[in-house]
């Protein structure tokens, strides 16, 4: 499900903009979450709340729509970022924080439906959290913070590079084949460890050593191919 979230202090614009979506949208299931001021996005952001795609307006009363993201930047540079500005002025301030696109006010439908729709075809291009569903409730990570997946039994760990430990019902197999399908890959590196290839410091004969020093077995029928796709990511990143 696509999280989007709507910044304004406008009540009038947040109503627009959420009606402009729902129009839009008809293929992808999404939630839309509205806040009137960059102290609450913040707030909740601060939860661990993640979201997708942000409508964010500059001109706001306390905390303003650029020092808002430069904020939410610190902890995310995932989410798609689409200002709202009466002023075109604020555009370099707005690179700065990696703004996907600028909406002048009046709201043009047109552009809006064109910025809605690259910014969903980025987002779908290649899954840039991983989701899943704990206890009825849906959850999201993003996936270069994920260190490895560790299978017991049904549930499945998440280790992430911020101290954090997640977990899920559901199938290490899935979770890989869910990865693979995206063209993301992870080390397969026995039945119940799967690695993100960006945490580990050293590939050697029978473990992987992470860059927290955590130190985890490579099985022995899973060492000849753990250690082609080690060379293979290895060198595609020495010739980017």
């Amino acid at each position: 499900m696509l999280r989007i979230a709507i910044c304004a202090d406008d009540v009038k614009l947040t109503s627009e903009i959420e009606s402009l979506i729902y129009m839009i949208e008809t293929t992808n299931k999404f939630s839309i979450d509205v806040f009137f001021s960059g102290e609450s996005l913040l707030n909740e952001i601060a939860t661990g709340a993640k979201y997708d795609l942000l409508y964010l307006d500059i001109e706001m009363d306390g905390i303003n729509g650029i020092d808002t993201a430069q904020e939410i930047r610190k902890t995310d540079t995932i989410v798609i970022i689409i200002f709202i500005t009466a002023h075109f002025h604020y555009a370099l301030a707005g690179y700065e924080v990696n703004a996907f696109r600028f909406l002048l006010k009046p709201i043009n439908e047109d552009k809006f439906t064109n910025y809605y729709k690259l910014a969903i075809g980025d987002i779908l291009e290649t899954p840039k959290y991983y989701r899943y569903t704990f206890n009825r409730e849906n959850f999201c990570i993003s996936i270069s913070h994920i260190m490895y997946f560790e299978s017991q039994g049904r549930t499945v760990y998440i280790h992430t590079s911020y101290s954090s430990q997640e977990k899920c019902y559901t199938k290490l197999n899935d979770i890989e084949h869910y990865l693979l399908s995206n063209n993301i890959y992870f080390f397969r590196i026995s039945q119940s460890f799967l690695v993100n290839p960006d945490f580990v410091y050293s590939n050697m004969y029978n473990k992987m050593v992470l860059q927290d020093n955590t130190q985890l077995v490579v099985s022995e029928k899973r060492r000849k191919k753990v250690n082609k796709l080690f060379c293979k990511i290895k060198g595609d990143k020495i010739y980017d």
